[in-house]
C-alpha cells in the first residue's frame, strides 16, 4: 500500500533529506506508516531557511515547484495539475490535509479518476487569508466555497476539533475528530517540576513568556502581544517574552523597538519539536498564543502537557480548551493586558492553572489518539 499526503506545506532539499519549518517534523510520518507500506508525502518547494528535519523511512518528497502562492495559481494552474496527477498516480489512495489549494486540487483529481481520498480538517480557509490585504480576502472565500464543497462531499473526514471546524465544514460521510497533536502520557514529575517553578517564582528576577508561531505571518499575534506588553506599566520591567518560531519580518522588528521593548523581546526563532520544544516549555512561566486565527493550536496542547499556564484568544478551537478566563476577544490588547497583570507573579491562579493543563493534557495522550487514528483510517482503506 502507498499512501499519498498532501498539503500546502513548504519543504526544502539538501543533500537527499527534506526539511520543513517545524509543522511537519520526521515524527509525524509514523502516524501515516501504521497503516501504509510507504508514503508518499506532496508539498510546495520552500527556501533554505527551513531547518526541521522531515526525511523519514519509507517516506518520498514529492515537490510542487510551480506554486508558491495565488499568483502562481492563476499563472500556472494547468502545470501544477498535471504535477500533481503524476504524483497522485503513483498513490493507492490519498491523505488530503485542508485547508491547502494543492489539496483541493488533488481531491479534484481523484474524483475524476476515482482514487479514494480521505480529508483532514486543521483550520479556516477563510480565516487563514483575512489578514492578507484585499486580495487575501477574495482569494480566501472563493478558497473557502471550494473547500466546504469538497468536506461535504468527502466519505472519511477527520477534524482536529470537537466542534468549531465541523460547524463550518460539514460532511455527509464518516467523521471524527482526532487532534493532530501527540502528547506522551503524562508523567507526574512535569507536574512536580511546575509547581516548584511556579512555588519559587517570586524569587526570580523575571517573569517568562513565550509565543510561538512564524514571525512571517499576520495572524499569530505578535504585535497583539507587543502593544499588550506596552501597557503593562511598571510590570514590564520583570517580563522577558521569546519569540518562538521562524520566518523574517522587518515590520514587527521596528515594533518592537517603536516600543522600547529590545530589551524584553527575544526573537528565538525555530525550535525542533519534540524535546527541544518541550525543554523550551519546561523554562517559561506562561504561554500565550493571542492569534487571530486557529484550528486546534498544537502549542497550546504541548503546553498543557508540561503543565504550563497558557493565556489565549477566542479564535477556532481554542474555547475548546481553555476556561474562559483565561481567554480573550481576538485582538483585543486592553483584556491581554490585565490578564498578564493578573497571571504573573501570582502563585495561586498559576498553580490552578498548571494542575488543570495538565490534567487536560490526559485527553490528548498519544496512545489513545493513534489508535482512534488507525481505526479510522484503517476502515477508509478497507474500501479500496
Amino acid at each position: 500500500m502507498v499512501l499519498g499526503f498532501v498539503h500546502d506545506h513548504n519543504f526544502y532539499e539538501e543533500n537527499n533529506l527534506f526539511y520543513s519549518g517545524g509543522g511537519l517534523p520526521a515524527s509525524t510520518w509514523a502516524r501515516y506508516l501504521s497503516v501504509s507500506e510507504k508514503l508518499i508525502v506532496i508539498g510546495r518547494a520552500g527556501e533554505k531557511k527551513l531547518n526541521v528535519l522531515s526525511s523519514y523511512e519509507n517516506v518520498t518528497f514529492r515537490l510542487v515547484h510551480s506554486y508558491k502562492g495565488p499568483v502562481d495559481l492563476l499563472r500556472n494552474y494547468n502545470k501544477i495539475k498535471s504535477e500533481l496527477q503524476l504524483i497522485i498516480d503513483k498513490c493507492d489512495a490519498l491523505i488530503i490535509r485542508l485547508p491547502s489549494i494543492l489539496g483541493l486540487m488533488s481531491a479534484d483529481i481523484c474524483s475524476d479518476i476515482c482514487k479514494p481520498y480521505l480529508i483532514e480538517v486543521v483550520g479556516s480557509a477563510k480565516e487563514s487569508m483575512m489578514h492578507s490585504g484585499i486580495k487575501g480576502k477574495i482569494f480566501g472565500m472563493l478558497v473557502e466555497t471550494k473547500m466546504k464543497s469538497i468536506v461535504r462531499k468527502s466519505r472519511f473526514t477527520i477534524y482536529v476539533t470537537k466542534c468549531y471546524l465541523q460547524s463550518i465544514y460539514s460532511c455527509s460521510g464518516r467523521t471524527i475528530n482526532i487532534s493532530n497533536v501527540n502528547i506522551a502520557s503524562g508523567n507526574p514529575d512535569v507536574l512536580r517540576n511546575r509547581l516548584e517553578r511556579i512555588k519559587n517564582i517570586n524569587h526570580r528576577e523575571c517573569f517568562r513568556i513565550g509565543l510561538v508561531g512564524s514571525i512571517s505571518v499576520p495572524y499569530k499575534g505578535h504585535e497583539v502581544l507587543l502593544k499588550a506588553l506596552n501597557q503593562l506599566g511598571p510590570l514590564i520591567k520583570k517580563i522577558k517574552v521569546d519569540f518562538v518560531g521562524g520566518g523574517e519580518n522587518l515590520k514587527l522588528i521596528h515594533k518592537i523597538d517603536t516600543y522600547g521593548l529590545s530589551k524584553n523581546v527575544n526573537l528565538r526563532g525555530s525550535i525542533r519539536a519534540g524535546e527541544e520544544m518541550m525543554d523550551f516549555l519546561d523554562n517559561i512561566d506562561l504561554l500565550i498564543q493571542p492569534s487571530l486565527t486557529e484550528g486546534l493550536p498544537r502549542i497550546v496542547i504541548e503546553a498543557f502537557s508540561r503543565g504550563c499556564p497558557v493565556l489565549a484568544s477566542n479564535v477556532g478551537g481554542i474555547p475548546e480548551l481553555l476556561k474562559q478566563e483565561y481567554i480573550h476577544n481576538k485582538g483585543d490588547v486592553s483584556q491581554l493586558c490585565e490578564q498578564i497583570q493578573y497571571v504573573a507573579f501570582n502563585t495561586n491562579v498559576l498553580d490552578a492553572m498548571a494542575i488543570d493543563n495538565f490534567s487536560k493534557a490526559a485527553e490528548y495522550s498519544e496512545t489513545d489518539l493513534q489508535l482512534k487514528r488507525e481505526k479510522f483510517i484503517g476502515d477508509f482503506l478497507k474500501e479500496i
